[in-house]
């Protein structure tokens, strides 16, 4: 989960250990990428996530 508290902790994490750019997106974009969609483009991208607590559903266009 991403929070105010919590971000900032990653960011620093990343940079400790030698990352040079360090950008934090939503799950849901993270899981696009993953799945090589390109989502830059104008249509509709269904994301359904399911976890072993939860299920996330996102619609993701142009970014």
């Amino acid at each position: 989960m991403r929070s105010r508290i919590t971000s900032p902790l990653v960011m620093t994490a990343a940079i400790k250990v030698g990352c040079k750019k360090v950008f934090l997106i939503e799950e849901s974009k993270a899981v696009a990428i993953g799945a090589n969609l390109d989502i830059t483009k104008p249509e509709g991208n269904m994301i359904i996530d399911v976890g072993g607590g939860t299920t996330d559903v996102a619609v993701l266009s142009m970014g």
